[in-house]
């Protein structure tokens, strides 16, 4: 009859160990930027060093076709190597609790009676607008060329990528 092995100390840390990273990484995924996006935070370096038009999604997380037009995004890598060759691509929650910084303004978040609000920079550029997902497209001078209200599909935003690459 053949004994079992009892796991020692070294066998099981590894095993917790591994279990932490594991967890870590799942946790964290979420939080990570996509490769193909920027931030407020990095735009103004990046226009300077490089200027290309900027293309800012609006969504919120109640927005259930935002969350498709995500998953047309993240499915299609051709798209995304396109969103990171012809512009800057930036996600804004509208609803962000966070002061934003752009264009040399700071834009924060205004509370409605509700307990609910929204951030000052999306009711800038949506012009007020409640309809997600909401696209903007502005010069690299940060002049607005255009806005579009919905869902796009990824050959319509190629097409759009495509006449972007035309401004600079």
């Amino acid at each position: 009859m053949k004994l079992k092995a009892r796991p020692t100390f070294k066998n099981t840390f590894v095993l917790q160990l591994m279990l932490c990273l594991a967890f870590v990484l799942f946790i964290t995924k979420g939080y990570s930027q996509k490769s193909y996006t920027t931030s407020f935070a990095d735009l103004p370096e990046k226009i300077a060093q490089n200027p290309k038009p900027i293309l800012i999604k609006l969504h919120t997380d109640w927005c259930a076709v935002c969350k498709i037009q995500d998953k047309k995004i993240e499915k299609d890598s051709k798209l995304q190597a396109l969103l990171a060759k012809l512009c800057y691509y930036i996600e804004l929650d509208a609803e962000t609790t966070d002061s934003i910084t752009f264009n040399g303004k700071v834009y924060s978040y205004t509370k409605q009676g509700n307990g609910k609000g929204y951030n000052q920079l999306s009711e800038y550029l949506t012009n007020g607008s409640n309809s997600y997902p909401y696209w903007v497209i502005l010069s690299s001078d940060y002049t607005i060329i255009d806005t579009y209200g919905g869902l796009l599909k990824n050959d319509q935003l190629k097409a759009l990528l495509t006449e972007l690459s035309k401004l600079n």
